[in-house]
Protein backbone atom coordinates (compact mmCIF):
# COMPACT_ATOMS: atom_id res chain seq x y z
CA UNK A 1 0.00 0.00 0.00
CA UNK A 2 1.14 3.43 -0.93
CA UNK A 3 2.73 6.01 2.29
CA UNK A 4 -0.26 8.73 2.56
CA UNK A 5 0.93 11.61 2.91
CA UNK A 6 -0.69 15.50 3.78
CA UNK A 7 0.51 18.45 1.97
CA UNK A 8 -0.87 21.26 4.11
CA UNK A 9 -0.93 23.68 1.28
CA UNK A 10 -2.34 23.00 -1.72
CA UNK A 11 -0.56 22.38 -5.11
CA UNK A 12 -1.49 21.73 -8.86
CA UNK A 13 -2.01 17.69 -9.26
CA UNK A 14 0.62 17.65 -12.10
CA UNK A 15 3.53 18.96 -9.88
CA UNK A 16 2.74 16.49 -7.15
CA UNK A 17 2.93 13.53 -9.96
CA UNK A 18 6.07 15.88 -11.34
CA UNK A 19 8.05 15.24 -7.39
CA UNK A 20 6.21 12.16 -5.45
CA UNK A 21 5.62 9.45 -9.21
CA UNK A 22 3.09 6.62 -7.43
CA UNK A 23 5.06 5.82 -4.68
CA UNK A 24 3.16 8.08 -2.49
CA UNK A 25 -0.72 8.99 -2.06
CA UNK A 26 -0.65 12.46 -1.83
CA UNK A 27 -3.97 14.48 -0.71
CA UNK A 28 -3.32 18.63 -0.44
CA UNK A 29 -5.64 20.44 2.21
CA UNK A 30 -4.63 24.11 3.03
CA UNK A 31 -5.61 25.06 7.12
CA UNK A 32 -5.12 28.73 6.59
CA UNK A 33 -6.73 31.67 3.76
CA UNK A 34 -5.10 34.23 3.04
CA UNK A 35 -6.68 37.60 2.73
CA UNK A 36 -5.25 40.67 0.53
CA UNK A 37 -5.50 43.58 2.34
CA UNK A 38 -6.96 46.91 0.35
CA UNK A 39 -3.94 49.54 1.45
CA UNK A 40 -2.44 52.35 -0.16
CA UNK A 41 1.53 51.40 0.31
CA UNK A 42 3.95 53.39 -1.06
CA UNK A 43 8.28 52.86 -0.71
CA UNK A 44 9.33 54.74 2.55
CA UNK A 45 13.28 53.61 1.66
CA UNK A 46 15.24 52.72 -1.04
CA UNK A 47 15.35 48.57 -0.24
CA UNK A 48 12.48 46.24 0.68
CA UNK A 49 12.66 43.00 2.26
CA UNK A 50 9.79 40.26 0.92
CA UNK A 51 9.46 36.80 3.18
CA UNK A 52 6.46 35.72 1.39
CA UNK A 53 4.38 35.36 -2.31
CA UNK A 54 1.68 36.55 -1.03
CA UNK A 55 2.88 39.67 -0.63
CA UNK A 56 4.15 40.04 -4.52
CA UNK A 57 0.95 41.58 -5.80
CA UNK A 58 0.57 44.44 -3.51
CA UNK A 59 4.57 45.51 -3.93
CA UNK A 60 4.54 45.05 -7.31
CA UNK A 61 1.69 46.92 -8.06
CA UNK A 62 2.26 50.02 -5.43
CA UNK A 63 6.09 50.33 -4.90
CA UNK A 64 9.52 50.59 -7.06
CA UNK A 65 12.93 49.90 -5.42
CA UNK A 66 16.71 49.84 -6.44
CA UNK A 67 16.85 46.45 -4.83
CA UNK A 68 14.83 43.67 -2.55
CA UNK A 69 15.87 41.47 0.33
CA UNK A 70 13.93 37.72 -0.43
CA UNK A 71 13.35 35.09 1.24
CA UNK A 72 13.11 31.50 -1.26
CA UNK A 73 13.79 30.78 -4.83
CA UNK A 74 10.71 30.17 -5.51
CA UNK A 75 9.02 33.89 -4.37
CA UNK A 76 12.22 35.60 -5.96
CA UNK A 77 11.50 33.91 -9.15
CA UNK A 78 7.56 34.65 -8.97
CA UNK A 79 8.56 38.55 -8.55
CA UNK A 80 10.72 38.38 -11.27
CA UNK A 81 7.44 37.84 -13.34
CA UNK A 82 6.48 41.02 -12.22
CA UNK A 83 9.59 43.74 -11.97
CA UNK A 84 13.16 43.73 -12.60
CA UNK A 85 14.55 45.25 -9.53
CA UNK A 86 17.76 43.66 -8.10
CA UNK A 87 17.29 41.31 -5.74
CA UNK A 88 19.09 39.43 -3.23
CA UNK A 89 18.06 35.62 -2.02
CA UNK A 90 18.28 33.47 0.87
CA UNK A 91 16.78 30.37 1.96
CA UNK A 92 15.53 31.64 5.19
CA UNK A 93 15.01 34.95 7.59
CA UNK A 94 18.11 34.30 9.47
CA UNK A 95 19.64 34.09 6.44
CA UNK A 96 18.14 37.07 5.09
CA UNK A 97 19.70 39.24 8.07
CA UNK A 98 22.97 38.21 7.75
CA UNK A 99 23.11 39.09 4.24
CA UNK A 100 21.24 42.58 4.76
CA UNK A 101 23.89 43.05 7.44
CA UNK A 102 26.98 42.06 5.28
CA UNK A 103 25.11 44.03 2.03
CA UNK A 104 24.02 47.48 3.35
CA UNK A 105 24.39 50.07 5.90
CA UNK A 106 22.01 50.41 8.55
CA UNK A 107 19.05 53.04 7.29
CA UNK A 108 15.14 52.61 6.28
CA UNK A 109 14.35 49.54 4.34
CA UNK A 110 10.59 48.69 3.47
CA UNK A 111 8.85 45.02 4.75
CA UNK A 112 6.17 43.49 3.14
CA UNK A 113 4.38 41.16 5.71
CA UNK A 114 1.05 40.07 6.71
CA UNK A 115 -0.09 41.09 9.65
CA UNK A 116 0.87 37.72 11.44
CA UNK A 117 4.15 38.20 10.34
CA UNK A 118 7.49 36.44 13.07
CA UNK A 119 9.09 39.09 14.97
CA UNK A 120 12.81 37.72 13.93
CA UNK A 121 13.84 40.15 11.13
CA UNK A 122 12.54 42.96 12.08
CA UNK A 123 13.54 42.79 15.83
CA UNK A 124 16.70 41.80 14.62
CA UNK A 125 17.25 44.49 12.07
CA UNK A 126 15.66 47.65 14.77
CA UNK A 127 18.70 46.51 17.35
CA UNK A 128 21.27 46.51 14.39
CA UNK A 129 20.69 50.00 13.61
CA UNK A 130 18.11 50.01 10.62
CA UNK A 131 14.44 52.00 10.59
CA UNK A 132 11.96 48.57 9.57
CA UNK A 133 8.37 50.37 7.88
CA UNK A 134 5.96 47.55 8.05
CA UNK A 135 3.84 47.00 4.86
CA UNK A 136 0.68 45.03 6.10
CA UNK A 137 -0.68 43.62 2.60
CA UNK A 138 -1.89 40.27 3.51
CA UNK A 139 -4.20 38.71 6.43
CA UNK A 140 -4.33 34.94 7.31
CA UNK A 141 -7.53 33.23 8.52
CA UNK A 142 -7.00 29.81 10.19
CA UNK A 143 -9.58 27.78 8.62
CA UNK A 144 -10.29 25.53 11.60
CA UNK A 145 -10.51 22.41 9.28
CA UNK A 146 -10.95 18.50 10.89
CA UNK A 147 -9.95 15.40 9.07
CA UNK A 148 -11.61 12.48 8.68
CA UNK A 149 -8.75 10.66 7.18
CA UNK A 150 -5.06 9.31 9.02
CA UNK A 151 -1.88 9.73 7.29
CA UNK A 152 1.22 8.03 7.64
CA UNK A 153 3.43 11.75 6.52
CA UNK A 154 2.54 15.52 6.92
CA UNK A 155 4.14 18.32 5.83
CA UNK A 156 4.19 21.84 7.19
CA UNK A 157 4.58 25.01 5.51
CA UNK A 158 4.28 27.96 7.57
CA UNK A 159 3.71 28.90 11.38
CA UNK A 160 -0.03 29.52 10.84
CA UNK A 161 -0.09 26.58 8.80
CA UNK A 162 1.13 24.66 11.89
CA UNK A 163 -1.67 26.80 14.01
CA UNK A 164 -4.38 26.28 12.07
CA UNK A 165 -3.69 21.98 11.65
CA UNK A 166 -3.56 21.49 15.30
CA UNK A 167 -6.71 23.85 15.92
CA UNK A 168 -8.59 20.93 15.21
CA UNK A 169 -6.55 17.76 14.58
CA UNK A 170 -3.92 15.79 16.10
CA UNK A 171 -1.86 13.26 14.74
CA UNK A 172 -1.01 9.71 14.93
CA UNK A 173 2.34 8.73 17.03
CA UNK A 174 4.08 7.01 14.00
CA UNK A 175 2.99 9.03 12.10
CA UNK A 176 6.05 11.28 10.44
CA UNK A 177 5.91 15.27 10.40
CA UNK A 178 8.13 17.02 6.96
CA UNK A 179 9.02 20.81 7.70
CA UNK A 180 10.03 23.68 5.18
CA UNK A 181 12.21 24.84 7.27
CA UNK A 182 13.24 26.04 10.45
CA UNK A 183 11.05 28.65 11.87
CA UNK A 184 8.07 26.06 11.20
CA UNK A 185 9.82 23.21 12.62
CA UNK A 186 9.73 25.56 15.49
CA UNK A 187 6.23 26.10 15.44
CA UNK A 188 5.39 22.08 15.29
CA UNK A 189 7.89 21.19 18.23
CA UNK A 190 5.41 23.17 20.94
CA UNK A 191 2.74 20.87 18.93
CA UNK A 192 3.42 17.91 18.54
CA UNK A 193 6.41 15.22 19.86
CA UNK A 194 6.16 13.32 16.93
CA UNK A 195 9.48 12.90 14.95
CA UNK A 196 10.08 16.35 12.98
CA UNK A 197 12.56 16.11 9.81
CA UNK A 198 13.26 19.46 8.22
CA UNK A 199 13.51 20.20 4.73
CA UNK A 200 16.65 21.45 3.12
CA UNK A 201 15.19 24.15 0.86
CA UNK A 202 12.38 26.31 1.10
CA UNK A 203 10.25 24.67 -1.98
CA UNK A 204 8.08 20.93 -3.16
CA UNK A 205 10.85 19.53 -4.42
CA UNK A 206 13.51 19.44 -1.30
CA UNK A 207 10.27 18.51 0.59
CA UNK A 208 9.14 15.56 -2.00
CA UNK A 209 12.83 14.58 -1.29
CA UNK A 210 12.67 14.96 2.61
CA UNK A 211 9.41 12.54 2.55
CA UNK A 212 11.08 9.91 0.10
CA UNK A 213 14.51 9.50 2.56
CA UNK A 214 12.46 9.74 5.96
CA UNK A 215 8.92 8.35 5.37
CA UNK A 216 10.15 4.76 6.39
CA UNK A 217 12.80 6.19 8.74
Amino acid sequence: MATRVLLTKNYDAELIREHFGETFAVDCQSFINIESINANHEATAETAIITSRNAINALSNQAHYDKLWVVGENTAAALQEHISTEMLVADNAKELLEIILQNSEPGAIDFWCGTSRLDFLPRSLAAAGYSVHEKHCYHTQLLGLKLEEMYDVYAFFSPTGVEGFFRENTLAPDAKVIAIGNTTAQALKLCTQNPIFTAQKPNLASIAECIKYNAYA
